[in-house]
């Protein structure tokens, strides 16, 4: 089948029915147009186009379950997604919504993937496509933002400058309590978190991006209930963030004597391997609580 417009018509059709099953709102719909992204209208826009990677050749079946990731994320946004918060997060600025919206991805990702396993499948195979075949992340905070994206959805940092690498690091785990949350309310409080790590906010403040464009979610967010695996990864977490804070030198720079600290990403990646197979945590609403507020 050639990607043409009645290509694209017979896949709008497809990803809506897609759209409105996984996030609850029957109004939902999508359009095509420049970019990839949902709002405050449930609208969710794809677009158009023949490669997943620019300059990377992509098979009509890669290209198909891009799209079902895609619908399968900003569907996610509109089931999980606080637009209240959403709107906090942006008024103290893109540097804040970036973070924000970085842990929100994996978060919302998570989510999905345990209540429909199916669309953990495809948003697996194209955030690992993108991480497999991206090269340029580029320098300086774009470098350590796109680099902590890359964390978030596929818990792997890619090749980038080891000073940014180390930042990555830094704030790993953070990313990996926001992901435990049960609301964007909660994923808020860790950015605040992140923001006192001073060469983050240094390294963010010299170079800053621009903002996220539209709104996002809903009014009305479905609380999201973590696997064993991510609440065991956020409890490990909270451990790391414990013992930098007891730390004489919490900031050494990791390699520094040569060897790697215990927060290092290997050690983050054994974060929940012995949880189990359950498919759903029986995380309370009291453990939620000590992950994000006892970071402080």
């Amino acid at each position: 089948m050639k990607l043409d417009r009645h290509f694209f018509e017979i896949l709008r059709t497809r990803m809506e029915n897609i759209l409105r099953a996984l996030s609850g709102n029957r109004k939902a719909y999508i359009i095509f147009g420049d970019r990839i992204a949902t709002d405050i209208k449930n609208t969710v826009t794809l677009n158009p186009r023949d490669s997943i990677i620019p300059g990377v050749k992509a098979s009509l079946a890669e290209l198909y379950l891009f799209y079902k990731a895609c619908t399968a994320h900003e569907g996610s946004h509109i089931r999980y997604t606080s637009l209240t918060a959403w709107k906090k997060a942006c008024k103290k600025g893109p540097i804040f919504q970036h973070l924000t919206n970085i842990i929100e991805d994996g978060r919302i990702e998570a989510a999905i993937s345990e209540v429909l396993p199916g669309a953990g499948r495809w948003l697996k195979f194209n955030n690992n496509y993108i991480f497999n075949h991206r090269k340029d992340y580029g320098t300086g905070s774009q470098a350590f933002l796109g680099g902590l994206v890359a964390y978030s959805v596929v818990g792997q940092i890619p090749k980038v400058d080891p000073k940014i690498t180390r930042l990555i690091k830094l704030a790993a785990p953070y990313v990996d309590i926001g992901k435990a949350a049960a609301s964007t309310e909660e994923v808020l409080d860790v950015v605040e978190e992140i923001l006192t790590i001073p060469e983050i906010k240094e390294l963010l403040e010299s170079m800053p991006p621009e903002p996220v464009e539209g709104d996002k979610g809903t009014l009305n967010p479905e609380k999201s209930t973590p696997s064993v695996k991510t609440k065991s990864r956020a409890e490990k977490a909270l451990t790391i963030i414990s013992k930098r804070k007891s730390d004489k030198k919490p900031d050494k720079p990791v390699g520094e004597s040569g060897k790697e600290s215990e927060d290092t990403v290997g050690e983050l990646d054994k974060i929940g391997e012995s949880g189990g197979k359950s498919s759903r945590s029986h995380t309370t609403d009291e453990t939620r609580l000590i992950l994000v507020k006892h970071l402080r």
